[in-house]
């Protein structure tokens, strides 16, 4: 595992030449004007939309959707460029949504590394995007965010230019220093003891990072993680921590430039947090952009989560409950007609 984190600037690279290629092959397609963006996925292939969602919203106009079900909501249209992202292509929740979307002729792109998902696109003729080999979908994000960035750079959105510069950047600064299991000391000590904590980040800004921090927390540590974005949060999830046995621990994802009135709004929930006894963490940030510091994270947790299951003696690799989920599922009869 530790090899394929190690892969980052290479997978984005590889993405982004997937998007040349993209573009080249289809541009009538990939670059005609949409009022909308969607991004249809599960798991480890729809934190990638996620991701890019939150940067669209930072630098476009256009409205973004992330549909993380087999339901598609019926404003996905012939207006709405859409994306369906499946590493193993077998994914039937959005398999399902593949055959709602192309019964309505909404503009596709089709992302996997094979499977059910790239035969589906060849009986519909819908555009099929052939993605690398990757060591689980998870560790395929570096190839979905660079796919993503150099595709909507070339679609003409403001502010990405430099994006990939700044995180090949942070990559080559941060690779040495996350792959010292010491760097790593004081988050480790406080989740030692503990088998489930909380992941928080602020909502559209690293809250989509946060996200991915939980799920990698927990398919790669094998820890339960609960995920909650602020303010939110701070409305209707907070009472909880009046009373408790175990200390709780809380991971903070944030660090981006904020507003002045949220800024003052965090440090307030810092200080509540520390008040009532609660170990608080604050994911260490780089960079002085936006998109350095929001990558900067996702970096820091793939390291950090890895070597959290080191300490707990699981498998980084595997996800057994998962691929027992999906074998039941098969046995159940889950089926899906294109």
């Amino acid at each position: 595992m530790i090899q394929e984190l190690l892969l980052w600037p290479e997978k984005l690279r590889q993405g982004a030449a997937l998007a040349e290629q993209a573009v080249q092959q289809n541009s009538a397609l990939l670059l005609a004007r949409y009022e909308k963006i969607a991004f249809v996925g599960m798991g480890g292939s729809g934190i990638a939309g996620r991701i890019f969602k939150t940067l669209l919203d930072q630098h476009t106009t256009l409205t973004s959707l992330v549909i993380d079900s087999p339901v598609v909501p019926a404003c996905i249209d012939e207006k709405t460029l859409t994306f369906v992202v499946s590493y193993s292509g077998n994914t039937w929740e959005s398999l399902d949504a593949f055959a709602t979307l192309a019964k309505r002729n909404v503009p596709l792109v089709a992302l996997s590394h094979g499977g059910l998902l790239r035969a589906y696109a060849t009986k519909t003729g819908v555009m099929h995007v052939a993605l690398p080999t990757a060591l689980q979908p998870r560790t395929a994000l570096g190839l979905f965010m660079g796919f993503f960035w150099q595709l909507f750079q070339y679609r003409g959105v403001a502010g990405l230019a430099e994006m990939m510069h700044d995180w090949q950047a942070i990559t080559k600064e941060l690779l040495p220093r996350l792959s010292d299991k010491a760097f790593f000391a004081q988050p480790l000590s406080l989740l030692a003891p503990v088998d489930i904590f909380h992941v928080w980040g602020v909502s559209d800004h690293s809250a989509s990072a946060a996200y991915r921090g939980a799920t990698q927390f927990n398919e790669n540590a094998k820890i339960q993680t609960a995920y909650a974005s602020f303010p939110e949060l701070a409305h209707n999830l907070l009472v909880g921590f009046e009373r408790f046995a175990t200390r709780p621990v809380v991971f903070w994802y944030g660090g981006m430039l904020q507003s002045e009135n949220m800024h003052r709004a965090i440090q307030s929930l810092h200080s509540i947090l520390h008040d009532s006894g609660v170990d608080l963490y604050k994911v260490p940030v780089f960079g002085d952009t936006f998109g350095s510091q929001f990558f900067s994270m996702i970096l820091w947790t793939d390291f950090a989560s890895f070597y959290l299951g080191q300490q707990r003696g699981v498998d980084t690799q595997r996800v057994r409950i998962i691929e027992e989920l999906k074998q039941q599922q098969q046995s159940n009869g889950i089926f899906v007609e294109v």
